[in-house]
């Protein structure tokens, strides 16, 4: 996920970029509930929700939206290590 979240920084980014992103979200959140890890699936639904709103209106996120999907793409990471733990 990280390297596409870096795909739309780039400058002419395509919102067709989102899309991987929603899926790979999409994906986490419904296996973090599963198998139970709560904390992991509520952050996995928030980076759902936003990239479903922007597929939606067919935008990429800004600079300062891409930089608290950052935040919440490394708290997920870090989450999904815990649960490992």
């Amino acid at each position: 996920m990280s390297r596409h979240l870096a795909g739309l920084a780039a400058p002419g980014a395509s919102p067709a970029l989102v899309e991987p992103l929603f899926r790979d979200a999409h994906t986490l959140h419904g296996d973090a509930r599963l198998v139970g890890h709560d904390a992991s699936a509520e952050l996995a639904g928030c980076l759902e929700d936003i990239f479903a709103a922007h597929l939606e209106a067919g935008i990429v996120p800004s600079g300062s939206e891409l930089d608290e999907l950052a935040r919440l793409l490394q708290a997920l990471e870090r989450s999904l290590a815990a649960d490992d733990a």
